[in-house]
């Protein structure tokens, strides 16, 4: 059997492969709408959440599912009892996956800074949030940071999601709960890896094959 830090050597080994194959791909042109099918579930994964005053750390699992109508990727979890889900469209995607490569490469530098604001050290990317206790009836469009941060004297990859004006505040549908709550997830070496790979455009784009997707497309007919 393979020890806990060999299997994470070979994550990070073929993390680091498929980023080099991703960063040769042209993916100008990549579209909004890969397939007319609706979300599916492609993975349970873990990692850090913050606490209800943001300030500690509670190890938890998150549902990724894939949108191939938005080709975007739906991270749904439960935090404050409201059902969450948090979405990262193609851009977003890719630049978490750059940001682990980086990580991963200044862990292994040692040149991390235990000292210092370092949760925006990727910079920050646009996020899109629904959220609600029976109904997800709130929205919100945060800024997200992406960056690190040392906890007891170890480092995680973190995702912050700063709290954000809900969108459809009492409009039709929507809920009295005037912002979303700060949120930082966390992830170890091992599930930043996984999240990553988890995010890359192959591997989601291997999933949706595997689903049963009608195939007749809605040409007009010719007469």
């Amino acid at each position: 059997m393979m020890s806990k830090d060999k299997v994470l050597y070979a994550l990070v080994a073929s993390f680091f492969l498929l980023a080099s194959c991703a960063s040769k791909v042209d993916t100008s042109g990549e579209p909004d709408v890969i397939a007319m099918v609706d979300p599916f579930q492609v993975a349970t994964l873990g990692m850090g959440l913050s606490d209800l005053l943001g300030l500690g750390m509670n190890q938890t699992t998150f549902d990724l599912f894939f949108a191939p109508r938005g080709n975007a990727t739906i991270m749904a979890f439960s935090y404050q009892m409201n059902k969450t889900e948090v979405f990262l469209d193609y851009t977003a995607r890719q630049t978490v996956i750059a940001a682990v490569g980086t990580y991963l490469e200044e862990y292994e530098a040692k040149t991390l800074r235990t000292k210092g604001k370092t949760t925006a050290e990727y910079g920050k990317m646009q996020g899109y949030m629904e959220w609600g206790v029976l109904t997800k009836n709130a929205r919100a469009t945060p800024e997200i940071s992406i960056g690190y941060d040392f906890v007891k004297d170890s480092p995680y990859f973190t995702l912050t999601v700063p709290e954000s004006t809900n969108l459809i505040y009492e409009g039709v549908g929507g809920s009295r709960v005037q912002r979303s709550a700060y949120m930082r997830f966390y992830f170890n070496r091992e599930q930043a890896v996984e999240f990553a790979q988890h995010l890359s455009q192959e591997f989601l784009l291997e999933a949706l094959g595997e689903q049963d997707v009608p195939e007749a497309s809605f040409t007009p007919d010719s007469y």
